[in-house]
């Protein structure tokens, strides 16, 4: 979980749309290419994934 500010959601949401649509303006060729560096929607997704609390947890036995 995480608290966001509505304000810093809707720029990091438009930053993550426009990443997007500028791999699909790529096309596949040099997306390809961009494969093997990390590109600007992972640092985004990353950056959205950070500094997260844990609110639980669950675990299974495994009997066999």
């Amino acid at each position: 979980m995480r608290v966001l500010d509505e304000n810093y959601f809707n720029e990091w949401l438009e930053s993550y749309e426009n990443s997007k649509l500028d791999m699909i303006k790529l096309g596949l060729g040099k997306f390809k290419l961009e494969m093997h560096r990390e590109n600007n929607s992972e640092k985004l997704s990353n950056e959205i994934e950070s500094e997260l609390f844990l609110l639980g947890a669950t675990a299974l036995e495994d009997k066999l």
